[in-house]
């Protein structure tokens, strides 16, 4: 969510920016991650893994490469530590998907940033959402 903040924000506040970097905006013709897909399909949210082996899957999402080593050990303790706070996570997120701009909004957004503006996107993320890039110029 933090492209369509930034964007909704630059596009209201123009005068207070000089400069805007986007981290996966979602435009016009985005198409749903994995991530969004899985979440909408299942409803289970990738990144508050319950297990071990959901936090398995999870690091494949996240990662492109993976690192070779994590001991289950490690999994299990964060899996602890991170478990009490994934309902006010879940409902933080549920409500972020809820109020979501339409397609239009971001694009009018878009159209009234005027300033020098730097897009980061991964060209293997799974979890933000792909766009084409001819929308941005």
């Amino acid at each position: 969510m933090g492209g369509v903040l930034c964007l909704k924000y630059a596009s209201t506040y123009k005068e207070e920016i000089k400069t805007l970097s986007a981290l996966c905006p979602p435009l016009e013709d985005a198409k749903r991650s994995e991530f969004f897909t899985h979440y909408e399909d299942v409803g289970r949210n990738m990144i508050l893994p319950e297990n071990v082996e959901e936090f398995e899957q999870m690091l494949d999402l996240v990662y492109y490469k993976k690192p070779k080593v994590l001991p289950r050990r490690i999994l299990q303790a964060f899996l602890e530590i991170q478990k009490p706070k994934y309902k006010a996570f879940d409902e933080v997120f549920f409500q972020m998907i809820l109020s979501r701009p339409s397609p239009d909004e971001l694009y009018d957004s878009l159209k009234k940033i005027n300033f020098p503006t730097k897009i980061i996107w991964g060209k293997h993320d799974k979890v933000g959402e792909a766009c084409t890039l001819e929308q941005l110029n």
